[in-house]
C-alpha cells in the first residue's frame, strides 16, 4: 500500500514537471524548472508529514477482560508491528483473516487457514516450552503468546527489546474465548472487523438458544482423557451449557476449576444421560474413540458403573474441543450442533 502511494506521487510529480517544461518553452525555462522542483518538494514533504502523523498515532492492542488486571486495558506500540511472531492460535485466526502475515507461528492444531500459513516457520510451544533463541533470532517487533508462558519466558524477550502481547487461551470457557477473539479483531481489524465477528458469534449463539429450546435437557458427563472430568466452565462444557446440557461435574467440584481428577465413586451417585469424551492433541474423533474404548475394554468393572458408558451413549470428539482456539469457537459450536442433530435423524 505504501509503495503504491509513493509511485503515484512520483508520477504526479513527473507530470507536473512535463507540463511546466512545456510552458517554459514559451517563457522563462529556469522559472518553470524552479516551479516544478517546488511541486515535487511539496508533494514529498506532504508524504513525509502523513507518514509521521500515522506513526504518531501509535498502535493499540486491547486486552481481554481476564487479563486486564494483570496487563492493563491495552498494549500501546509506537506503530503497527511489521514483524510479528505469533505463538497464539487465537491470534492467528484473526491475523490470517486480515491477511496480516507473521514471520513465524506456533503449530496450527486446528483451523482453516490460507495456504501461506503452512509456509511460515514454526516455533513449537507448550505449557512450559518456548525456544526463545529462535524467537529472538527473527528480530520481531512484537511477540504474541499465551499468558501461561509469561512467568518463565517473558523477561528474556523483554531484555532483547521485544514487545509482548499476552493472550488468554487454552482451557478457558467459550465466553472467555469469544472475548479474546473480539479484542484481537478490534485491535488488528478495527470496528469493521469487530462488528463482523460480533455478528458471527451472535448468529451461532442464536442457533444454540434455538437448540436449547427445542430439546429436553440432558445430564452430561465430560470425560477429559481417561483421568479427568470437565465442568461447565471448560471450553466444551460452556458450549454444551449454551445448548441446554447440565454438566454433572458441577455437582461434584467447583466449576471454576474447569477440569478435575475423576472420582468414580462420586460419579456413580450421579444421573448421567450422555458422555462427551475428548482427548487433547488427538486430530480426529475416531482416534479419541479408539483410545478411550481401549481403556473401557481393559477396565470394564470400573467404567461400566456409569450406565451411559455401559450403554454406549458416548459422543467422541477430536482434540479441537479440548482447549479454546479463538474465533474457531464459532465453527466448533456449529459443528457440535450439526453432529448432535445428525444423530437424531
Amino acid at each position: 500500500m505504501r509503495k503504491n502511494k509513493l509511485v503515484t506521487l512520483g508520477i504526479v510529480g513527473m507530470l507536473s514537471i512535463s507540463l511546466l517544461a512545456g510552458c517554459a518553452s514559451k517563457g522563462n525555462s529556469s522559472e518553470g524548472t524552479q516551479a516544478a522542483q517546488t511541486t515535487v518538494e511539496s508533494t514529498t514533504q506532504e508524504e513525509v508529514t502523513t507518514t509521521e502523523e500515522n506513526k504518531a498515532e501509535g498502535f493499540s492492542i486491547y486486552y481481554a477482560d481476564a487479563l486486564k488486571e494483570a496487563e492493563g486495558e491495552v498494549l500501546e506500540l509506537k506503530e503497527m508491528p511489521e514483524k510479528i511472531v505469533c505463538l497464539s492460535n487465537a491470534a492467528l485466526e484473526i491475523l490470517a483473516d486480515l491477511d496480516i502475515r507473521p514471520v513465524a507461528i506456533t503449530s496450527t492444531a486446528t483451523g482453516d487457514y490460507p495456504d501461506w500459513v503452512s509456509e511460515l516457520p514454526v516455533i513449537e510451544t507448550g505449557m512450559s516450552k518456548l525456544d526463545t533463541e529462535s524467537v529472538i533470532a527473527l528480530e520481531p517487533d512484537l511477540v504474541i503468546m499465551g499468558s501461561h508462558l509469561k512467568e518463565t519466558y517473558s523477561q528474556v524477550l523483554i531484555d532483547a527489546g521485544i514487545s509482548i502481547y499476552y493472550t488468554n487461551e487454552g482451557h478457558i470457557s467459550y465466553e472467555e474465548t469469544k472475548d479474546q477473539a473480539l479484542v484481537l479483531a478490534k485491535s488488528f481489524g478495527g470496528d469493521k472487523e469487530l462488528e463482523k465477528l460480533q455478528a458471527e458469534f451472535k448468529e451461532v449463539e442464536a442457533r444454540a438458544e434455538e437448540y436449547k429450546n427445542s430439546h429436553e435437557a440432558q445430564k452430561a458427563m465430560l470425560l477429559f482423557t481417561q483421568s479427568y472430568q470437565s465442568t461447565s466452565e471448560s471450553y466444551l462444557g460452556s458450549m454444551l451449557k449454551l445448548m441446554g446440557f447440565e454438566i454433572v461435574s458441577d455437582n461434584l467440584v467447583d466449576p471454576s476449576l474447569k477440569a478435575a481428577p475423576l472420582d468414580m465413586e462420586a460419579l456413580m451417585g450421579q444421573e448421567i444421560d450422555i458422555v462427551f469424551a475428548v482427548y487433547p492433541g488427538v486430530p480426529s474423533s475416531e482416534m479419541t474413540k479408539q483410545t478411550l474404548e481401549a481403556e473401557f475394554t481393559k477396565n470394564p468393572e470400573i467404567w461400566n458403573q456409569i450406565s451411559a458408558i455401559e450403554e454406549g451413549n458416548i459422543i467422541y470428539l477430536s482434540g479441537t474441543y479440548a482447549t479454546a482456539k479463538g474465533a474457531n469457537a464459532i465453527d466448533n459450536l456449529n459443528d457440535l450442533m450439526d453432529m448432535l442433530e445428525a444423530l437424531e435423524q
